[in-house]
């Protein structure tokens, strides 16, 4: 069992020596893991660091972006698709014969 394992890490070495970038997923006894390189050095920011780090939202109000997805659902019926445009079916056919009369 010891020595299964140890293949499994190294294989997952192997793999990330090759190619740094991706992500290695094994499994180990009853855990599955995800190994992946990390630089020595590197920043390790969260979501929350890089939109602290952006500072604050400098376009419409909450009150106001609250306001137009409002207007926008009274305009939209949640319940049914889009309308999309539709050709006739004469314009269609009229094009399938343009299309043939050129050849």
């Amino acid at each position: 069992m010891k020595a299964e394992r140890l293949r499994a890490l190294q294989a997952a070495i192997t793999e990330l020596k090759r190619d740094p970038n991706c992500v290695v997923a094994l499994r180990v006894d009853d855990l599955d893991l995800e190994l992946r390189v990390r630089r020595a050095g590197a920043p390790t920011l969260s979501a929350a660091d890089l939109f602290r780090e952006a500072g604050p939202w400098e376009g419409d109000t909450t009150e106001a972006m609250l306001v137009l997805l409002a207007e926008a659902r009274g305009r939209v019926d949640p319940q049914s698709p889009p309308r999309l445009p539709v050709e006739p079916v004469s314009a269609v056919l009229e094009g399938l014969d343009r299309d043939r009369s050129d050849r």
